[in-house]
């Protein structure tokens, strides 16, 4: 700091002389001053130097053209001649110093991100790798569970508990089959909901042998969804769907459900579910719980639904995707 602070103080003096190399040196010696307060200083020291160094040579050939300063004159000689060159040389091996520092320093610290960004890599591959594996035991384990409970039906004669067993099965296949598509899937954050939807209602369609007539529709134009808001929708869609091959379709031929998944605007979302049943008024129970778990599904995505049961059954549900 002291040396170019007296550096600048003397090229303050040089200035003020006649000078027979038209203040050259002068120059190149602000230039290396400069460069010099960013390298070693920082930021705000090199730019402190370079309106320092810009108002000194204003004013002081402001104050030369107004005949404020008088230039003391300097005789043009072999010393002067000889000074001027080894002005040059100091200042040319201290600004090449300083270049081959700055690219050094840039070597260095391109070797260091190149190192802390494969090593950072590395961790995430590593992180990924046990995630897919946690997502992976979290399935076989919930397949173990639902294994357990469909062992458990061959004691149960009752066909009420029967059917709130076949439905808790039903349930925790719809999350475990989260975990399998996060598992298989490439991007841990997010999945593809149209493709996560289709392979859900194929197999609660084809889990009841006696409604495989029912046809589905799925409309959608979201590819991909955060694996917090999924756990909920395929809860929901699992409740509507069950509810309507146990409730709507009865004795009923070209039965249709359709599914549509829509983002309206920015991150709202509109999903709807409609089926073509008449449907027949389950039991209290079943059907206040049945409510119950939509509603509660739907307060998890901070929600709103609605329900239209003019033609078939309607439910459309409102949310937003929160990053």
């Amino acid at each position: 700091m002291v040396s170019l602070i007296l550096l600048t103080m003397l090229n303050v003096f040089n200035l003020s002389l006649t000078s027979n190399f038209y203040h050259i040196g002068d120059y190149f010696w602000v230039i290396c001053i400069v460069t010099s307060g960013f390298f070693i200083l920082g930021k705000n020291w090199g730019i402190l130097l370079i309106i320092v160094n810009l108002s000194v040579i204003y004013v002081i050939f402001y104050m030369i053209r107004i005949e404020m300063v008088e230039q003391i004159p300097k005789p043009f000689t072999d010393f002067s001649q000889m000074n001027f060159f080894i002005n040059l040389c100091m200042g040319g091996v201290l600004f090449s110093f300083l270049i081959i520092q700055f690219l050094k320093e840039n070597k260095e610290m391109a070797q260091k991100y190149l190192l802390a960004n494969s090593e950072l890599q590395l961790m995430n591959e590593e992180k990924t790798v046990m995630l897919k594996e946690i997502h992976h035991r979290v399935k076989n384990n919930l397949q173990i569970v639902t294994s357990l409970l469909r062992l458990q039906t061959s004691d149960v004669d009752d066909p009420k508990v029967l059917n709130e067993f076949s439905e808790a099965i039903d349930r925790i296949s719809a999350i475990a089959k989260i975990h399998e598509k996060m598992y298989n899937n490439k991007s841990l954050n997010q999945i593809d909901l149209s493709e996560y939807l289709e392979d859900l209602i194929t197999d609660l369609l084809t889990s009841y042998t006696d409604k495989n007539t029912i046809q589905a529709e799925i409309n959608s134009n979201i590819n991909f969804i955060p694996p917090k808001d999924l756990v909920p929708i395929a809860l929901i869609f699992n409740e509507l769907v069950t509810n309507s091959v146990k409730h709507a379709f009865k004795n009923q031929e070209h039965s249709k459900i359709i599914i549509d998944a829509f983002i309206t605007d920015e991150n709202r979302v509109k999903l709807s579910y409609s089926d073509n049943g008449s449907w027949a008024e389950p039991k209290k129970v079943s059907q206040s719980i049945g409510l119950d778990l939509i509603e509660s599904f739907v307060e998890q995505l901070d929600g709103t639904y609605e329900i239209d049961k003019t033609n078939g059954t309607k439910y459309v549900i409102h949310f937003v995707i929160k990053e």
